[in-house]
């Protein structure tokens, strides 16, 4: 009967009647009515839910969420239904919607959406469509939806991702790009990132990484920068490892071939010596020899010359003569004999001896 009667007077009339009563009375009459009510009874108004939330305006539909709260709205939501919500979402449309959470505010969006679960909510997100989705949190901005996903928990937003799967994810993403992403990483930081790397696995994030293709992953680790990046690889060096092993070496070699080698030199400084032996040596010899493999002699050249001598050399220590000797092997002699010429070869500063006679350079000279 409530339905009907709404029905009857139409949006127009009914926006402007909850406009003059206010959030707060709305609000505390909806709450007196209870939430399955309430449910049932804008489930049974159908296409004109939407028609009434355009009319009464994106500022009261926020205001009124965040009057009744997320133990309120866990039950409304519910008792609408997933497809209800959706349906009424996307006749709205994503525009609407950001500007009515932004009213509402990240911690009750959050409070509103883990309280319904990780299922319930990735399972919306799924039936909106990657594309209003991506419209949705660029609406929100960068700082709301990192803002959100830490209110709602590295656990939450995990167990989230996993329901979307990695081709929605990767088809979410992708429309947010790389410029958007990149923010919200930095201000989610290096353990959340690390964390959420880690609990959904290196064949899951090197999935959807991959997916999204060599030139999105460089943009985002340039915008990223360097520093911020190595800080995440040293938050959990192994899992990072597994991680760019899955990804394969020739894609991980393209995104470095498209960073340049002043980026990786940065970033493998950043680790230091350490942090450098676990992560090449967990990757594995095979790995880093393809990685090399796929980069060139060139660009071998320019990163030793770029991390400098010292590093080179207290690195190679890290790693041991077995794990050198193993990736040179794979290499091939070709290879160290082109990365080696691109040196200069200069006489011993102690014994004078000639470049050219550096072959013939006795072995016990332990100077030279």
């Amino acid at each position: 009967n409530a339905a009907e009667a709404l029905l009857s007077l139409g949006a127009g009339p009914c926006a402007e009647i909850m406009r003059g009563l206010g959030v707060p009375l709305v609000a505390a009459t909806m709450a007196e009515l209870r939430a399955e009510f309430v449910a049932e009874m804008f489930g049974s108004l159908g296409a004109f839910t939407p028609d009434l939330f355009r009319a009464v305006g994106h500022v009261f539909i926020g205001q009124l969420l965040t009057a009744l709260g997320r133990d309120y709205c866990k039950p409304f939501f519910q008792g609408l239904g997933a497809k209800f919500v959706v349906e009424t979402f996307q006749a709205v449309g994503s525009k609407f919607m950001s500007n009515a959470f932004r009213e509402t505010g990240f911690a009750v969006v959050a409070g509103i959406f883990s309280g319904l679960g990780a299922e319930w909510t990735g399972g919306m997100h799924k039936e909106l469509g990657a594309t209003f989705c991506s419209d949705l949190y660029t609406g929100l901005g960068p700082s709301f939806t990192a803002s959100l996903f830490d209110t709602c928990g590295l656990q939450f937003v995990c167990d989230v991702h996993r329901k979307f799967g990695v081709e929605w994810a990767v088809a979410l993403y992708a429309g947010l790009g790389p410029h958007f992403s990149a923010p919200v990483f930095t201000q989610l930081g290096d353990v959340f990132m690390s964390g959420m790397l880690g609990d959904l696995g290196a064949e899951w994030s090197s999935g959807f990484f991959g997916g999204l293709g060599v030139h999105y992953n460089a943009v985002l680790y340039a915008t990223l920068g360097a520093p911020f990046i190595a800080t995440l690889i040293l938050a959990d060096t192994r899992s990072s490892a597994l991680f760019y092993r899955a990804l394969g070496a020739k894609f991980v070699a393209k995104v470095f071939a498209f960073l340049g080698a002043q980026f990786v030199a940065t970033t493998i400084v950043h680790l230091g010596c350490p942090a450098s032996r676990t992560l090449f040596m967990t990757a594995g010899c095979d790995w880093s020899a393809e990685v090399l493999a796929v980069l060139g002699v060139e660009f071998a050249g320019a990163l030793l010359r770029m991390v400098g001598m010292s590093f080179s050399s207290a690195l190679l220590l890290e790693l041991g003569p077995s794990f050198s000797y193993r990736v040179a092997k794979d290499l091939g002699p070709t290879y160290a004999v082109g990365v080696l010429s691109l040196f200069a070869c200069k006489p011993c500063c102690s014994c004078r001896w000639p470049a050219s006679s550096a072959r013939a350079m006795p072995r016990s000279s332990a100077h030279c």
